[in-house]
C-alpha cells in the first residue's frame, strides 16, 4: 500500500510550472490525461494535491469547479483560502502562474458566456472531448 488508503489509486502526473502552465503544448497533454482518468468512475476515490496546492492543484480545481457550475467568485474565495498555510508568498487572484483565470475570464480567450461554457470551449481546443468532461461533470455532480 502506497499510505493512500485502501481503494485510493495511484495516478502521477508532473505538470511543470512554465511561464504560462495553462497553455504549453506539455501541460495540454497532461490536462487531457487528468481529464481522461477523472471520466472513468473507476478511478474513483480521487486524491487530487500538488507540492504547495496553489498553482498546479489550483490549476485543476479551478477547471473542474467551473465544468461542475461553480462561479468565478466562489472559486477565487477558494483559492485564496490557500493563504492561510504557509506557501511562501501571499497567492493573488492573477498572479503569473495563474493566466488561466484570466484566460477564462469573460474578456479572455476562450467564447462563452458563463465560465463553464469558456473551459468547455478551452477543451475543445486542447482535444478534450465533449464526452470526456460531460462524463467528469456527471461523475462529480451525481448524475
Amino acid at each position: 500500500t502506497d499510505g493512500l488508503g485502501a481503494g485510493v489509486k495511484h495516478l502521477y502526473y508532473s505538470v511543470p510550472m512554465y511561464s504560462n502552465i495553462f497553455n504549453s503544448e506539455e501541460n495540454k497533454e497532461k490536462i487531457r490525461a487528468v481529464f481522461s482518468d477523472l471520466a472513468d468512475e473507476s478511478n474513483y476515490p480521487i486524491y487530487l494535491h500538488c507540492n504547495i496546492g496553489t498553482d498546479r492543484t489550483g490549476m485543476l480545481s479551478y477547471l473542474i469547479g467551473g465544468l461542475c457550475g461553480m462561479s468565478e467568485e466562489d472559486l477565487m474565495k477558494d483559492y485564496l483560502f490557500s493563504n492561510f498555510g504557509n506557501i511562501g508568498e501571499a497567492k493573488e487572484p492573477h498572479n503569473s502562474k495563474n493566466k488561466y483565470v484570466e484566460l477564462l475570464s469573460a474578456d479572455g480567450d476562450y467564447e462563452g458566456d458563463t465560465l463553464r461554457e469558456r473551459i468547455e470551449n478551452y477543451f475543445i481546443s486542447i482535444g478534450v472531448s465533449e464526452e470526456t468532461y460531460t462524463a467528469v461533470r456527471d461523475i462529480l455532480l451525481g448524475n
